[in-house]
């Protein structure tokens, strides 16, 4: 039995009309995975730029500089290395907020912390959440210990 071409036009878009319905739905997961792909290697080098700006603020003293001028210029360099916005290593100077002297998240042995905060400004949805009032943030922290006289020689692990 033919089918009568009535039903073929009736059923001319649907295939059309599926493919859209399913491809929309396939590159909001692409472009989610990737969002969160730049979401993750933000933290993870905000992190690392932490680390590099309190080693280089408890060690600053040494190089000739001042210490803020070291752990600013450690923070920076690792920052550089990502380049989420146009203009190069100057736009990313401009998004790197490196600050000292700030409290952890994370309690230990019931006595909050104290380092180095680095925070950078990911184009997370872009162009969407680009100038947003609430704009997304990655933020890294490392802990410090100034002056090195105040560290006990036994570590954070001894009882």
């Amino acid at each position: 039995m033919n089918p009568s071409p009535r039903s073929d036009r009736r059923q001319a878009g649907t295939a059309a009309l599926e493919t859209m319905v399913v491809m929309s739905f396939l590159f909001t997961l692409i472009f989610g995975f990737v969002h969160i792909c730049m979401f993750v290697v933000t933290k993870s080098m905000t992190n690392y730029a932490a680390f590099t700006a309190a080693r280089a603020l408890m060690v600053g003293d040494g190089m000739g500089i001042s210490a803020r001028m070291a752990r600013d210029l450690a923070a920076r360099q690792v920052m550089s290395e990502i380049q989420w916005w146009e203009g190069g290593v100057a736009a990313n100077t401009i998004r790197t907020i490196v600050q000292e002297n700030q409290q952890g998240p994370r309690y230990a042995r019931n006595v909050r912390r104290r380092g180095v905060r680095v925070s950078y400004l990911v184009p997370f949805g872009y162009p969407l959440f680009q100038n947003a009032i609430l704009p997304v943030r990655a933020v890294g922290f490392a802990p410090t210990t100034t002056p090195h006289s105040s560290v006990p020689e036994t570590g954070d692990n001894a009882r």
